[in-house]
């Protein structure tokens, strides 16, 4: 049974149970009927409301936060890949450097064996 039907039948039955007590005598205003219809009209109000507030959740935020969750795993994923790059371009230039200086070392040292002053260099 669903909290619906279960309301709606609770409802009929205090409906005619209402019905009765009407037929027999006058009702108070704070009789015992009319606060159970009053709590149950609340209570029907409240399922209605989480109702909503469930369809709200499964249909908006939940794919909402599913979507953010895939845009996130995918950001990660692409700064990795650059960083990973990114670190690959500056060990080669570095590299680089490195074999440009160490070949610019061993002229200057064979420069010095022989006396040759390299350009650029001072005496």
């Amino acid at each position: 049974y669903s909290v619906c039907g279960v309301l709606n039948s609770l409802s009929l039955c205090l409906s005619l149970s209402l019905s009765l007590s009407l037929c027999r005598k006058e009702q108070s205003v704070l009789s015992p009927v009319n606060c159970w219809n009053l709590l149950l009209s609340q209570v029907k109000r409240e399922s209605r409301d989480h109702a909503t507030l469930s369809d709200l959740y499964l249909n908006n935020i939940i794919p909402r936060f599913a979507q953010v969750s895939e845009d996130s795993g995918r950001l990660f994923k692409k700064s990795k890949e650059v960083g990973v790059q990114l670190q690959e371009d500056l060990m080669k230039v570095l590299n680089e450097l490195y074999a440009v200086r160490l070949t610019r070392h061993t002229h200057t040292l064979h420069h010095n064996e022989t006396g040759v002053v390299c350009v650029g260099q001072s005496t």
